[in-house]
């Protein structure tokens, strides 16, 4: 039985880049909208998403988070 891997290679720069882009759509969607729970949790997890990677954690985990994978 054969057994094959998929090696699957993240690209952290686009990822950062896409996090930092959703963190400013938020932060206008704020001034537009005002102040809403679920625009703010978003903020929070993507601050701290960054922080994290900034600090070297490089999981799958914070990469999707990061990324926007859903």
């Amino acid at each position: 039985m054969e057994c094959t891997q998929e090696i699957i290679t993240l690209d952290w720069n686009q990822a950062v880049n896409n996090a930092k882009e959703e963190l400013k759509a938020l932060k206008q969607m704020e001034i537009i909208f005002g102040n809403t729970i679920t625009i703010m949790t978003r903020v929070v997890i993507i601050e701290e998403a960054l922080k994290k990677h900034a600090k070297g954690d490089n999981s799958i985990e914070l990469y999707q988070l990061l990324a926007g994978v859903q």
